[in-house]
């Protein structure tokens, strides 16, 4: 599995994980029943696990550039495997 599906799945889980567990906490402590609210339940599940997926590669990304960096400036050297856009000269025209 490459690394865009891997934090695409990781983002869907922790979204839908975060929108799930905070419309659960807010029908609990509104009083409503569970079953009463399984629809709007399950529509901030769908709807945190979408927002989760679309945003994890890019968080992901993000994360990555910034422990490299730190760690390039403690003179540690963190392997990672070169992209194959990498290999092929650039992902742009003129920049490879």
């Amino acid at each position: 599995m490459n690394r865009i599906v891997r934090r695409t799945l990781i983002g869907f889980v922790v979204g839908a994980l975060a929108f799930g567990l905070a419309s659960v906490y807010q029908a609990i402590s509104s009083g409503v029943g569970l079953v009463r609210t399984l629809g709007p339940l399950g529509f901030m599940t769908v709807l945190g696990g979408t927002i989760g997926g679309l945003a994890g590669p890019l968080v992901g990304e993000a994360v990555a550039r910034a422990r490299q960096r730190r760690a390039q400036r403690r003179g540690c050297v963190l392997y990672t495997k070169p992209s194959p856009r990498a290999k092929r000269g650039g992902g742009l025209p003129g920049w490879g």
